[in-house]
């Protein structure tokens, strides 16, 4: 169940992730690869870290307290992450435009956070995972197994 809910609250990240690249792109530019470019590298860098944890919630069906924890986890960043998105799109939409333009590199660190977290978080969840599926007392021993029959 919780499984469930990871992978809906990832589809809604990226779903609002997605809509606040749309909305804080004020020029798509006057070439049409450019614009392309520019979309693909800010989704994978914005909705890319919410693949990577859908996965890791989807591997982590079986397990029911390792899928809650990682349900509670995926929930924080993806609330964390949505609300400074949001923040930072608003401000830049709302700057002075009579100063001249500085770079935007909030959006940018957003998501590189977010890759970091994913990253980390799937660097301790695998290894449990694999470690308790090891360790499955359900599963036979080799000395237990009936080979007669």
């Amino acid at each position: 169940m919780f499984w469930k809910l990871s992978l809906l609250t990832s589809f809604a990240a990226v779903a609002f992730a997605g809509y606040n690249i749309v909305a804080g792109t004020e020029n798509w530019g006057s070439s049409f690869f450019a614009a392309v470019l520019m979309f693909t590298v800010a989704t994978t860098l914005l909705a890319g870290p919410y693949v990577v944890l859908g996965i890791l919630a989807f591997l982590m069906r079986s397990h029911r307290a390792l899928s809650a924890t990682l349900f509670a986890v995926i929930l924080l960043i993806s609330v964390l992450g949505i609300t400074l998105l949001s923040l930072e799109t608003h401000a830049y939409l709302n700057r002075n435009k009579a100063l001249p333009e500085a770079t935007n590199l909030g959006i940018f660190f957003v998501g590189v956070v977010q890759w970091i977290s994913a990253i980390l978080l799937s660097c301790i969840m695998l290894p449990v995972y694999l470690y308790l599926g090891s360790v499955n007392p359900q599963s036979k021993s080799p000395q237990e197994v009936d080979l007669t029959g």
